[in-house]
């Protein structure tokens, strides 16, 4: 179900990130995995993958990228959550470990 527009590449985030083209990025990884890991994506804000759009108050048309562990079911839930409430969302194909594999730069995970 999911098509090209939907999804985007570790390496093309990774060539947004630190741009004036860089999306909102939100790690929206089930808790008990936000919490055991020590990092995140820069930028990155946490939310829940089944309550984003209803938590988030953002202009409909910013960019935004949502990612899980592995790319899967949380972040394209998430995706498909706040696509259906207007906002221009992908997600990150391999999720965060796909990021890290594909090199990406990480921050410290700030205290919850």
């Amino acid at each position: 179900m999911s098509d090209q527009s939907t999804k985007i590449s570790a390496t093309e985030l990774i060539s947004l990130i630190g741009t004036e083209q860089a999306p909102m990025i939100f790690d929206v990884r089930k808790e008990p995995a936000y919490l055991e890991s020590t990092q995140i994506l820069p930028t990155a804000r946490w939310n829940n993958h089944e309550t984003i759009a209803s938590d988030l108050d953002i202009t409909i048309g910013t960019r935004i990228v949502v990612y899980c562990v592995h790319g899967h079911e949380v972040s394209q839930t998430a995706a498909r959550l706040l696509r259906e409430t207007g906002h221009n969302v992908q997600y990150l194909e391999g999720g965060f470990e796909g990021y890290v594999e594909a090199g990406g730069p990480t921050s410290p995970r700030g205290e919850a």
